[in-house]
């Protein structure tokens, strides 16, 4: 019997290749993360595994095929002076806008390391797509711009309602005290005078409640929601514009959390203001339902309507203020706002929230 033949050194290199690109192997497909192979001097895709296959839309074949310009949106000249800046540092983070075969651009977030395989320099890279989260910042930025722009818009209004109403109240009713000293200085008391005055200063009264409702309404934390919105909407409702119905079930029993309240007044408040100044309704339905840990408010109007994915579409700066402030605050506390509508068919509100029992217990007061 023949003695096996013997190992060789060439022998235990090749089985320390195969190792070792066994183990490159496992770790290139492993999990969900997009990654590509790229030699840094030419900017070939070397290798590409599922995940980046299914997030670029190619077949691992076609990606290995293609150069990194065909689906990075810079120029072949710029993409290389990063992979050099790349390939020669330990690691290195940057930013690109990547094309998918759709022609979608996708913000991306790469990492980088040199890796040396079979002798050869190349670039293991893993993409993350943070297209969504880079949309959601600038929809944040853009609602902080405009929420700044809002308050100082307020300010105005309140300087101009202040000086141009209440101020001709004040004159008024300086005027008719004037005219009571005057009657009682030549011992003629008027009392249609006296009459008079006290109609300008309830006027002023009901003013100053109307403001200071609009800020801030101070009665929430003691009435509670309900009580608040129902005072709020007979007063909208008094100049006789617009029939506003408001009914409300299942909350005899434990107050809410005062920021649940605060933020489902805000959003009833906005959506009543939007029905009229901006929907022209004539009617709106205001419900607030609770049912245990869960609260439901639809606010309803028969006005105007608009298109709600053209909306939708036009994010950032093109988007309503009032939309962007009512998602913010629902999404704030947890809970889901929902929009229908329709042109000419009017719109409704949908807020969903579900209250765990720990923050009823640490909000309601």
């Amino acid at each position: 019997m023949e003695d096996p033949p013997a190992t060789t050194e060439s022998d235990y290199v090749q089985e320390a290749l195969r190792e070792s690109e066994e183990r490159y192997r496992q770790m290139f497909e492993k999990n969900r993360a997009v990654k590509l192979l790229i030699d840094p001097e030419s900017g070939a895709i070397v290798d590409a595994n599922p995940a980046a296959a299914h997030f670029y839309g190619y077949s691992v074949e076609q990606l290995k095929k293609m150069n990194i310009s065909h689906i990075n949106i810079l120029s072949i000249e710029q993409i290389k002076l990063e992979m050099t800046r790349a390939a020669t540092e330990d690691r290195f983070h940057f930013f690109f806008h990547h094309r998918l075969a759709s022609g979608e651009i996708r913000d991306v977030e790469v990492y980088s390391s040199p890796l040396s395989l079979h002798g050869r320099k190349l670039l293991f890279s893993i993409i993350h797509d943070i297209t969504e989260r880079n949309r959601a910042e600038e929809a944040r930025r853009d609602l902080l711009r405009r929420l700044v722009a809002a308050q100082e818009e307020e300010c105005r209004r309140i300087s101009h309602e202040l000086h141009d109403q209440m101020g001709q109240h004040l004159v008024a009713l300086k005027l008719a005290l004037r005219s009571i000293e005057e009657s009682l200085q030549s011992g003629l008391l008027d009392f249609r005078l006296i009459k008079q005055a006290q109609g300008i200063a309830d006027r002023i009264d009901r003013d100053v409640d109307r403001l200071v409702l609009g800020l801030s309404p101070p009665s929430l934390e003691d009435l509670g929601l309900c009580a608040v919105l129902s005072q709020y909407v007979k007063e909208l409702s008094e100049p006789g514009n617009i029939k506003i119905d408001f009914h409300s079930s299942g909350f005899d029993e434990r107050r809410l959390p005062l920021n649940i309240e605060i933020a489902l007044y805000r959003v009833v408040q906005e959506a009543l203001t939007n029905a009229l100044k901006h929907a022209k309704a004539t009617h709106v339905s205001v419900i607030l339902e609770r049912r245990s840990a869960k609260v439901l408010a639809v606010i309803e109007d028969n006005g105007c309507g608009f298109d709600i994915d053209s909306v939708r579409r036009n994010s950032g700066r093109k988007r309503s203020l009032g939309l962007l402030g009512m998602e913010e605050r629902v999404n704030l506390i947890g809970g889901r706002l929902n929009i229908e509508s329709t042109l000419g068919e009017g719109a409704t509100v949908f807020v969903h929230i579900e209250i765990s029992s720990n923050r009823e217990e640490d909000g309601a007061q």
